[in-house]
């Protein structure tokens, strides 16, 4: 992409004499210009040239008037400013010419010359002139002057040799007719116009590439958005015969996708559809910005239905097989995993049995990662997500996978494997007292459903989680007889009452420990004397609104077969009045009070919270 290589060797020293060529005709500018950006690319001339204001000025102005005379000249002048946007120190020079604003205008122009012309060569319409107003005119003059040597009339005729010299591509197109065109005219036309593509393809990289070094400072950015800089990238998306140019263009997409109006701007323009072919492209760099960039997009719901009707679930799973892309697949299907109405779509073929396959041959293969989570640890959440279908379960849990799967997470103490929700003997986990606290909680949150499968309470985990889903877990083991009975004889209401006595302001806490109770005693074989004490100890110490909740559910508790709190008005529970310290003796047991009164004691409570340990 070099348009310097016919041009001999810059030196520093000689850069007043480049400038002077800028005042001269088109072709003396041309060569001015790929002299200036032969010093531009080597980095150490830079600071000498940010400090030569003429200079800068000059390519400025010759950009600003002579633009659509020649693309060579432009893509030299833009080539240029595009070595100082390389580095953040210049990006004052290029914000203080406005040479971004300037090269919106200029990309803005090119694409509708492109498709006016494209239209025309296929014989769609008439050409028409690109209704982008003229720039305005530097009022600085440009100056007169001289030839080095020569006469005028010499010079005369050079100026006319190399005006016929530089007539681009693009005029010839402007100056074609319509009703002149014949057959060889039209190929003709179709080779120009495939020449004038290549050229513009020059200029909008450079360009498009400063854009996005510029684009580092959010007001700048802003800015940018204002001249619809996303419009400009999608409208330059259909040149597929650049790979280097749709590279560029998808990762400034992908940038500028981070702010939400950039995102509704690419909607409204049908961003999904530009970038569906592009992930069948052979070029591995090219699709996978493109997942990155529909990765972003995909945190929005509309976009991720968007991605479901167009049927391009099938080619996220097929990239799960590939190194390069698997990452990225992976979190791209998490995002569209978050929908219950696509979680079956993952059923219809071996995409959950194949992801399964993966989770038993990665896991605890790269939990850890310093710039986020591993692939593993995605895999892990997007299965989690899929195990809510029941389809999707049944799969996972097919052809012996579960086995293996309770086997994976007990071998590596995955905490995340343990929120798959199957059926296992997980309680030893649990009685072991050498698993980390965070694998215990999963243990005790999967026992609870396991033994109670119709428990409807929605446990929300809270701190201390673990106290939370021991009681939980306490409730549910109760279900059956002799569990309620061996948990009654391990002092399992003073477990209750103690750890409830500590976590007694939180009101999911309450709840759980109210439906232990009634789940405990529900069985009249059950020994009641030591347990009503622990029960009335704890009623003396809440508030009203909890106590009139008891009175109505107390009664039941020795005697009723239910085993949900349903019906139980949770909002007046929320609403209780901690600071009423009356007591009303609802169990008729008025000389038990000495008896309750030695469970004050803070050592004896401590001890008995050892009982779900």
């Amino acid at each position: 992409m070099s348009p310097v290589e016919s041009v001999p060797v810059a030196v520093l020293n000689r850069v007043d004499d480049y400038v002077e060529l800028l005042y001269d005709d088109i072709p003396e500018k041309i060569k001015g210009s790929a002299l200036i950006l032969q010093l531009a690319r080597n980095p150490d001339n830079l600071v000498e040239l940010a400090r030569n204001e003429a200079l800068l000025s000059a390519l400025s102005r010759v950009l600003r008037e002579e633009w659509k005379r020649s693309i060579e000249l432009s893509t030299n002048i833009v080539y240029t400013f595009f070595c100082f946007s390389t580095y953040i120190e210049f990006h004052s020079v290029i914000i203080q010419y406005k040479i971004g604003s300037l090269c919106m205008d200029v990309i803005d122009y090119e694409l509708k010359r492109y498709d006016q012309w494209k239209e025309k060569v296929e014989g769609k319409k008439p050409l028409a002139t690109p209704d982008k107003n003229e720039l305005p005119k530097s009022r600085i003059p440009e100056p007169k002057r001289r030839p080095k040597s020569g006469t005028w009339a010499v010079a005369d005729v050079n100026l006319q040799k190399s005006r016929s010299l530089v007539s681009s591509y693009h005029e010839d197109l402007c100056n074609a007719s319509d009703d002149c065109l014949s057959k060889n005219d039209e190929e003709q036309l179709r080779r120009k116009l495939k020449a004038l593509s290549k050229r513009q393809e020059q200029l909008l990289r450079v360009a498009f590439y400063m854009l996005l070094n510029i684009a580092d400072n959010v007001k700048v950015e802003e800015k940018m958005h204002k001249k619809d800089i996303v419009g400009l990238l999608i409208g330059a998306m259909e040149r597929h015969s650049n790979m280097d140019l749709l590279i560029l263009i998808v990762s400034f997409l992908q940038k500028l996708s981070v702010f939400i109006e950039n995102k509704n701007v690419m909607v409204s323009k049908g961003i999904i559809d530009k970038l569906a072919p592009l992930l069948d492209s052979p070029n591995a760099d090219l699709v996978n910005v493109t997942l990155k960039l529909l990765f972003n997009l995909t945190f929005d719901s509309k976009i991720r239905n968007k991605i479901i009707k167009m049927n391009l679930l099938p080619k996220f799973i097929q990239f799960t097989s590939d190194d390069k892309h698997i990452t990225l697949a992976m979190k791209i299907l998490y995002h569209l995993s978050m929908d219950d109405r696509v979680k079956v779509l993952f059923t219809q073929s071996d995409c959950v049995k194949l992801l399964t396959d993966m989770l038993l041959l990665n896991v605890n293969s790269d939990l850890s990662c310093e710039n986020g989570p591993g692939t593993t640890d995605i895999l892990l959440a997007l299965c989690v997500n899929l195990s809510w279908n029941e389809r999707a379960a049944q799969q996972m849990a097919s052809e012996g996978r579960l086995r293996e799967l309770l086997a994976r997470a007990f071998r590596h103490r995955n905490s995340m494997l343990m929120k798959l929700e199957f059926v296992g003997d997980v309680a030893g986990a649990v009685t072991s007292g050498d698993a980390p606290e965070e694998f215990v909680i999963e243990c005790l949150g999967t026992l609870s459903n396991i033994l109670n499968p119709v428990n409807n309470i929605d446990v929300y985990a809270c701190d201390p989680e673990l106290v939370l889903e021991g009681v939980v877990c306490a409730g549910a083991v109760c279900a059956e007889q002799r569990c309620a009975e061996a948990l009654c004889a391990g002092g399992g209401g003073a477990a209750l009452v103690a750890a409830l006595r500590q976590r007694q302001a939180d009101d999911e806490h309450v709840l759980q420990t109210v439906f232990a109770f009634r789940q405990m005693w529900r069985d009249s074989d059950v020994t009641m004397v030591s347990g009503c004490l622990w029960w009335k100890h704890w009623e003396q110490r809440v508030g009203r609104e909890t106590r009139l909740m008891i009175c109505r559910h107390s009664q039941t508790s020795l005697n009723d077969d239910s085993d949900s709190l349903t019906g139980v008005d949770y909002n007046r529970v929320n609403s209780r009045n901690t600071q009423d310290g009356r007591h009303i003796d609802d169990f008729g047991i008025s000389d038990s009070v000495s008896a309750i009164s030695a469970l004050d004691d803070d050592t004896h409570f401590s001890k008995t919270l050892n009982v779900f340990a």
